[in-house]
């Protein structure tokens, strides 16, 4: 009885740590696109501690998902595009999370595309978007778009999928999965045992994302 209540004390306090749950919301972000593409993202770890992470990268950064990149997304646009949206997806989960218990979140999210310099959350995003900087002009420039309507076309896209209530739903299943370990660091295998916990299915996630 004393340690469930020191248990669901702990896990209480994890769960109104913002600065956690923001990093754990972005890197979620990421993780969720990459999941789609394992052809193309080979997916490692999990970090939700900036030391950790800071130790893992030699990098400024809250947390990470390190993955191994595919060279095909040198070479072909469509896994250049995904590379992309991969990694503005932890800004747009982020911000999401900020949002998620208003009632009506469509305004916002519009706010976010139309205006993202000024109406995102763009903390621990500056790594994300300088990875994917040569991919954006490249791609624009293949669609004959400029820069920024380009990068508002991935958003638009990244927000349709993951603001969907069933892949919304899956992320914050997994959230809570993570919050209620206690860990900070998750391996593949672990990453991929919550996945079967909460009984993803993958297919159904890829056709929410094609359709966004």
């Amino acid at each position: 009885m004393i340690l469930k209540f020191i248990k669901n004390q702990r896990l209480k306090k994890r769960r109104s740590n913002k600065k956690l749950l923001k990093t754990l919301y972005h890197e979620l972000g990421h993780l969720f696109i990459a999941i789609l593409y394992e052809d193309i993202f080979q997916i490692k770890l999990l970090v939700i501690d900036k030391k950790i992470a800071q130790k893992k990268s030699s990098l400024d950064v809250n947390g990470g998902l390190s993955i191994t990149v595919s060279p095909s997304i040198l070479r072909n646009f469509n896994d250049s595009e995904v590379f992309v949206s991969m990694s503005f997806g932890g800004m747009c989960s982020q911000n999401l999370f900020f949002i998620s218990n208003e009632k009506d979140i469509s305004n916002k999210i519009k706010s976010f595309i139309d205006s993202p310099d000024e109406n995102m959350d763009n903390d621990g995003g500056v790594k994300d978007f300088e990875d994917a900087k040569p991919y954006i002009i490249k791609n624009a420039k293949v669609l004959g778009m400029d820069d920024e309507d380009y990068v508002k076309r991935i958003l638009k896209i990244n927000f349709d999928y993951l603001s969907n209530p069933e892949v919304w739903n899956f992320l914050e299943r997994f959230a809570d999965e993570v919050l209620q370990s206690r860990k900070l660091l998750f391996n593949r295998q672990e990453i991929f045992s919550i996945f079967e916990k909460i009984k993803v299915s993958k297919d159904k996630l890829h056709s929410i994302y094609l359709s966004a």
